[in-house]
């Protein structure tokens, strides 16, 4: 038996088929129930579709609000967001790279308590704050949260935020950093020797906290820092685990590009991975 599906405007969205192994009789009761079947498959059809459609405009608004990698003199730039495996696709992660001059560039990776449409508002005002006053206190990295924080002008603790900031100067051949409560970006060197950037810390944003002190890296010709949101490494049991296995895989890739090392990255994140994640890869090429 063959029976149409039908959209609800009763355009044929296709057919479905069904066999027996024994001669059969459609009797009233069989052809209704096979009508019936026809009929749910349809709609279940149409809301998959309806399903699918809605999925592809959350996940395009999204990226739309993230910043593009464009080209830096002397910097390699791939970056990605894979969203939580959720109902919605629409999350609180965020990247931004920010140009300041043409030798210094800012790396800026956050990530907002919680999913969905009030995570992303959330995220959008944060973001816009934090790549103002970067731009306006490179030099002084250890006002910039303390000053987002009162420019959002939000009681304590109606938002909770991690976040961090990379500057990078292919002239000095260094990163200057600050965090308020991120994971620490990993930097492995031209000689393959991994350190994970511990230093220049605060509480979470939106928490306060006293000043963080700059921290200052070097990040010479080879080298490849990563900054990432905790669902990077959190997949793990263990956050010691998940900082080995990201170490391991850009290890192994990390004669690649900078795309080539995130794609090796994004290979290790499973299809139901259960929070957003937002990870950028910068390579010093010269």
């Amino acid at each position: 038996a063959s029976l149409p599906l039908f959209r609800p405007d009763r355009s044929v969205a296709g057919a479905i088929g069904v066999g027996w192994n024994t001669p059969t009789v459609f009797t009233p009761l069989a052809r209704s129930l096979l009508t019936t079947v026809a009929e749910m498959c349809a709609q279940a059809l149409d809301r998959s579709q309806v399903g699918d459609a809605r999925m592809q405009f959350v996940r395009s608004l999204q990226y739309a609000l993230l910043s593009s990698t464009g080209l830096r003199s002397g910097l390699d730039i791939a970056a990605e967001y894979i969203a939580a495996n959720n109902a919605l696709g629409f999350g609180g992660d965020w990247y931004d790279f920010v140009h300041i001059t043409p030798t210094r560039t800012a790396v800026v990776v956050g990530d907002i308590c919680g999913h969905g449409i009030q995570a992303a508002a959330r995220m959008t005002q944060i973001r816009g704050a934090i790549n103002a006053l970067v731009l306006l206190y490179s030099d002084q990295l250890d006002v910039v949260f303390d000053r987002a924080e009162r420019q959002l002008n939000l009681p304590e603790k109606e938002f909770v935020a991690t976040l961090s900031v990379h500057v990078i100067d292919t002239e000095t051949d260094t990163i200057t950093y600050v965090s308020a409560g991120h994971p620490p970006a990993l930097v492995i060197d031209q000689q393959g020797t991994p350190t994970l950037l511990e230093s220049g810390r605060r509480p979470v944003l939106g928490m306060g906290g006293a000043a963080p002190q700059v921290a200052t890296m070097r990040f010479a010709t080879g080298s490849t820092l990563i900054d990432f949101t905790d669902g990077l490494v959190e997949q793990r049991r263990h956050l010691e685990d998940g900082l080995h296995d990201l170490n391991r895989t850009v290890q192994a890739a990390r004669h690649g590009s900078a795309r080539d090392i995130s794609n090796a990255i994004a290979s290790t994140i499973g299809v139901d991975a259960p929070d957003d994640i937002a990870y950028t890869v910068i390579k010093r090429t010269s």
